[in-house]
């Protein structure tokens, strides 16, 4: 069996006030599977098995990734040879890629792809700081089976209030009353809602993030509601959940394309049903905005982005060659290749 995820130092619970200028630093830690609100993780409400779709969405695409050896996190299929995940799942705390050796396997309906990274590369402006909302990679590999599901990226602007397609990840598990319990390397999904960006709630989290609770059915859980009145309900029943250590670089669906990719969880000692950071009823999600970074995600994988328009373009293309050589540079000092 895979070692667990490296955890980071376990987070106490810190009572906060419920005026305004909430922080979460000190509050979240990276996520590492999902937590699910239903009495039983191992239902095939909850089971990505080989072969399903859900809302529209086949779950083989979103394949087990696992790092030196010994970690574990999430990635997903976004071209012939390319796999979108979380910059922390690649890197150490200063954004630094620390990754030696990755496999990323697909158990699909067609059979099992296995391939070996051999390309890292982060977002320019990642550093390790999971508010800021840029907690994204692109990990490329020497081979993918061509019955692996490719997704495209979200490029929209209604996620705020969608409820998700799915939500995937292959982290630890267990139910909303009991926390994590369960081993990770398990495929699982549900849904949730995105109840705003960062900046609405905490004044240290960028718009770049979308946020999300782990809402029981009741108001004592309704955490987002408590500290920012009207903002959230009281979740979706059985088919809600949140995520967990294992889950990082998973990802959240709407329309049938990646919307979100999952980076950290908090808990506020608010609306929280267990002491701790544990997947339980009441805690936080925090997701990086995809929409945000198309041109990343794009240039990365080499898509050939759509013409200018005519109006105009004289001088955005002037711009847009600047903004891309600025960039490029910034890339390179943020791709790695694997021996």
């Amino acid at each position: 069996m895979l070692n667990q995820p490296k955890m980071l130092k376990n987070i106490p619970v810190f009572m906060v006030s419920l005026a305004t200028g909430l922080t979460l630093s000190g509050l979240s830690e990276v996520a590492k599977a999902y937590t699910v609100a239903g009495p039983n993780p191992n239902d095939p409400l909850y089971l990505g098995t080989p072969g399903k779709v859900v809302n529209g969405v086949d779950l083989d695409g979103v394949g087990d990734l696992i790092l030196n050896g010994n970690s574990r996190c999430t990635a997903s299929r976004i071209s012939a040879t390319h796999a979108l995940t979380a910059g922390h799942c690649v890197t150490d705390n200063f954004g630094n890629i620390n990754v030696n050796s990755a496999t990323l396997a697909w158990n699909t309906d067609d059979g099992l792809s296995v391939g070996n990274v051999v390309n890292i590369t982060t977002h320019p402006l990642w550093n390790g700081d999971i508010l800021l909302g840029v907690d994204l990679a692109i990990v490329e590999l020497d081979q993918i089976a061509d019955f692996v599901p490719t997704y495209e990226i979200y490029t929209g602007s209604g996620e705020i209030g969608a409820i998700s397609d799915a939500k995937v990840g292959f982290g630890l598990s267990g139910t909303g009353t009991t926390g994590y319990t369960i081993n990770s390397g398990t495929k699982r999904h549900g849904q949730n809602v995105y109840d705003g960006v960062g900046s609405d709630f905490f004044s240290d989290v960028s718009a770049n993030v979308m946020i999300y609770d782990f809402d029981s059915g009741l108001q004592a859980n309704n955490t987002l509601d408590l500290i920012a009145p009207g903002s959230s309900d009281l979740g979706l029943g059985l088919n809600e959940v949140m995520t967990g250590p294992g889950d990082s670089g998973g990802s959240t669906f709407i329309d049938g394309k990646i919307a979100g990719v999952t980076s950290f969880s908090a808990t506020l000692g608010v609306g929280d049903s267990l002491s701790g950071l544990n997947g339980s009823f009441g805690e936080l999600g925090g997701d990086v905005r995809v929409s945000l970074f198309n041109d990343f995600i794009q240039d990365t994988i080499g898509t050939v982005p759509e013409p200018l328009t005519i109006l105009g373009s004289g001088a955005a293309i002037g711009f847009g060659t600047l903004f891309k050589r600025k960039l490029a540079k910034k890339s390179r000092k943020n791709s790695n290749r694997l021996s």
